[in-house]
């Protein structure tokens, strides 16, 4: 069992570590989708983002992500809380999947033990909260290049 506190990967995620490569930078904007109801959280999750420059959506129930859901896309990185006041993010990860979008998961949740499942949903990455911003940055970067 992982420690508290340790990212966990998808088994086919990609790395940044090492990646030199000489493909051109595209001009695409990137966009992220903060699925979290808890205000505080959110707000420092938007800021963050907005300091990288990265264009920020946000919802704090599962009903306002779904709003979102056509515009959801390769260029968008999404942050899924799994305790939602209207349901479990696992549900709004499963829809994510069964549209066949492309955008990478990044699920953000205090319940560790729930990270298996949600890699074996389809997410990319599992945060376990509370969110330490140094090991967001490294678990974001490969998504927002």
């Amino acid at each position: 069992m992982r420690k508290a506190g340790h990212v966990m990967k998808h088994g086919n995620s990609s790395s940044p570590e090492g990646n030199n490569s000489t493909e051109p930078q595209t001009s695409v904007t990137r966009k992220v989708l903060l699925v979290e109801d808890d205000e505080d959280i959110r707000f420092l999750l938007k800021r963050y983002f907005r300091r990288m420059k990265i264009e920020v959506m946000e919802a704090g129930t599962l009903g306002e992500a779904a709003t979102f859901l056509d515009q959801l896309d390769e260029n968008v990185l999404v942050t899924l809380d799994l305790n939602l006041p209207d349901g479990s993010g696992f549900d709004f990860l499963s829809t994510i999947i069964a549209a066949n979008k492309k955008c990478p998961v990044i699920v953000c949740s205090a319940y560790s033990d729930r990270a298996e499942k949600a890699l074996e949903l389809g997410a990319k990455e599992f945060l376990p909260k509370p969110i330490q911003f140094d090991e967001l940055g490294e678990v974001v970067k490969p998504y927002l290049k």
